[in-house]
């Protein structure tokens, strides 16, 4: 209203200024009045603004006062205010933020404005530092140790300035797919307050709750809490035959429902169930939700919907396998040729024993696993810490019901396998008998001339062989006459980088290969080495002092030719020792031991060396001979009948 007036009087005084005068020739009138132009007010600041500084959360007010202000406008950093947000006041003089946070730091200006000017007001600060305490927060509901079907969320929230908001985060441990996040809602913006949320869908299981406060000094502290939430679904828990076993479990959980065929469970707990065979049988393995799973007797389990889990039975066949085994393998050298010895398997399936192999001798130790019914295998790795990346996987495959009992064996290393092998079961009845067993000559030029022998005793079924190659090598050995009434050989010779291995009938039996396997040397005999497959003999040995002629026709004759012999040394004689007729007179004696079948012989050969030679008699082919060694060469010797 005051403007419009002075505009109206401004309008008339510049109209009687301009106005022209009243008739010509007349000059001044004294009662003429002065005219008085004048120009309208701008803006002026009164009252500048003033500098805070104010934590975040809390509110600032800046305030202005202008004369002759039709508006007025506020800028930060330069930038023009709205009334958004937490800004108000953005066109008066009066500015208020709230709350404050650390965006709204800065510079502020207030501009007042009217239809012919405008007046700046100083430039002021907000400075929002940032505080040092971290909000508090506490879960009241779920409490610790929640476990219901019926579950609220709420708690507390506290800031030494001003809460900004309290934010969650919910994750099953059973499921996890399933994450749950939103903000809980407060009773109050202010520096304390409950929080409260009513979540969605929980996934039945144990959950982890976690929740976050937050100030606007960006400090955030976050608690968590466990709670569990019930949802129940039946199992099915069942055997293949119920006269062959039964089950029995419990919960992880203290007043929790047993775990049975039928029961409702709680999904997401943890539950175990044993399977308890019944006498004379013997648990297989768990099928789980239709698929073959552990073969431990005692299974734990995660409770879901829809779970299921039957609990394999059958008849023990460990009782009528078990007992002690062995067998080789045989590759192209010592480093891939062994022997599995002494593998005993108790009615429960474990079993121990030793595997030879390269000179080392390694513990075996495990337990047959049923993978189907009738089957039973067991896998081992064997560690070789002193070779590096060949270590030894073995496996064994027991074959119940077979004649003679038996065991499929394979063993794999790096570069080199041997597939299924037999080992047989060692015979278990009473027995107490000696054999004799020849190793034949290899033959050619270089090689060992003269035959090998092994000395043998059995006592129930444990065979204890002691004897020399042809080359002078003594071995030893303790080994179990198999029910197949075969015997496995193996023994380690040359500081173990050697050995003689094979599988034969120690009785009456056709001849078995022999591998005999020699490394090279720096001199002496034989210095090339060789691997050859040679055979052996056996015999029983029944000890006859009184009436050798059982043993050898009458008038055996024995032959000695080889090495440094320029004609070989033909003896007839009558046993024990008595000579009848004799071609050469450089024998010295000959000895034969009734007791156990060895031979040895003592002679001078064409270099007047005493010799000595040992052997064998192969009681049922009327047939013996041994070996002997010189100084530069070899040579054997033979006693047959006439």
């Amino acid at each position: 209203m005051k403007r419009n007036i002075l505009l109206s009087i401004f309008t008339v005084l510049a109209s009687a200024a301009l106005a022209p005068a009243h008739g010509a020739g007349i000059t001044d009138r004294p009662n003429d009045s002065a005219v008085l132009l004048m120009t309208p007010p701008k803006p002026t600041i009164t009252k500048e603004p003033v500098s805070l500084t104010v934590f975040p959360g809390r509110s600032a007010t800046f305030s202005s006062a202008a004369t002759n202000a039709a508006n007025y406008q506020w800028t930060h950093n330069g930038v023009m205010l709205a009334n958004i947000g937490n800004v108000s006041g953005a066109y008066s003089s009066v500015l208020m933020i709230n709350p404050v946070s650390t965006s709204d730091a800065g510079s502020y200006q207030v501009t007042a404005y009217n239809p012919y000017g405008s007046a700046p007001s100083s430039v002021v600060k907000l400075t929002v530092p940032l505080e040092a305490s971290k909000p508090v927060v506490t879960i009241l509901k779920p409490a610790i140790g929640t476990r219901s079907n019926s579950i609220a969320f709420s708690g507390a929230v506290s800031d030494s300035i001003r809460v900004a908001g309290v934010s969650y985060v919910i994750k099953n441990l059973n499921n996890p797919a399933y994450v749950l996040t939103g903000q809980a809602a407060l009773s109050s913006g202010r520096g304390s307050s409950n929080w409260t949320f009513v979540p969605g869908f929980l996934s039945p299981g144990t959950n982890v709750l976690m929740v976050q406060g937050s100030n606007f000094s960006g400090k955030t502290t976050t608690v968590t809490r466990d709670f569990f939430f019930r949802d129940a679904a039946a199992v099915s828990l069942k055997v293949n035959n119920s006269s062959w076993g039964s089950l029995a479990g419990h919960a992880s959980v203290a007043g929790d429902p047993a775990p049975a065929d039928g029961a409702s469970l709680y999904v997401g707990e943890g539950y175990t169930v044993t399977a308890t065979p019944a006498a004379h049988s013997l648990f297989m393995f768990w099928v789980t939700n239709s698929v073959i799973g552990p073969t431990n007797r005692t299974l734990s389990f995660t409770m879901e919907n829809g779970l299921s889990a039957l609990a394999v039975f059958e008849t023990n066949q460990f009782i009528g396998m078990a007992g002690r085994y062995d067998g080789i393998f045989s590759g192209h050298g010592e480093t891939n040729s062994g022997l599995i010895g002494n593998l005993r398997i108790g009615t429960n399936g474990v079993y121990s024993g030793t595997l030879y192999l390269a000179g080392a001798t390694y513990l075996l130790h495990g337990a047959f696993n049923g993978t189907d019914i009738g089957t039973y295998n067991a896998v081992e790795t064997v560690p070789r810490p002193n070779i590096i990346g060949s270590n030894i996987t073995l496996n064994l495959i027991l074959l119940p019901g077979s004649s003679p009992r038996a065991i499929i064996g394979s063993v794999r290393s790096k570069g080199w396998e041997i597939d299924n092998f037999p080992l047989i079961a060692a015979q278990t009845k009473p027995q107490s008998n000696s054999y004799t067993m020849m190793i034949f000559p290899p033959g050619g030029l270089g090689n060992p001339q003269g035959w090998g022998y092994a000395l043998i005793t059995n006592k129930n079924g444990v065979l204890t062989l002691g004897g020399a190659l042809a080359d002078g090598s003594a071995f030893t050995e303790s080994t179990a006459l198999g029910e197949d009434g075969q015997f496995s050989l193996y023994a380690n010779l040359y500081n173990r980088a050697g050995l003689v291995l094979g599988r034969g009938n120690p009785s009456n039996g056709p001849i078995f290969p022999v591998q005999w396997i020699r490394p090279p040397a720096k001199s002496g005999l034989f210095s090339s080495g060789f691997n050859f497959m040679i055979g052996g003999r056996g015999s029983v040995w029944t000890p006859s002092p009184a009436t050798y002629t059982n043993i050898v026709t009458y008038d055996p004759d024995l032959v000695i030719s080889g090495a440094d012999l320029l004609n070989p040394i033909d003896v007839t004689f009558q046993l024990p020792n008595t000579i009848t007729h004799g071609e050469g007179t450089n024998l010295s004696s000959f000895s034969f031991n009734p007791a156990n079948g060895r031979l040895s012989v003592v002679f001078t050969n064409d270099l007047h060396q005493r010799i000595t030679g040992f052997g064998a008699l192969l009681q049922n082919d009327s047939f013996g001979g041994g070996y002997y060694l010189g100084t530069t060469n070899d040579g054997r010797f033979t006693l047959t009948g006439p």
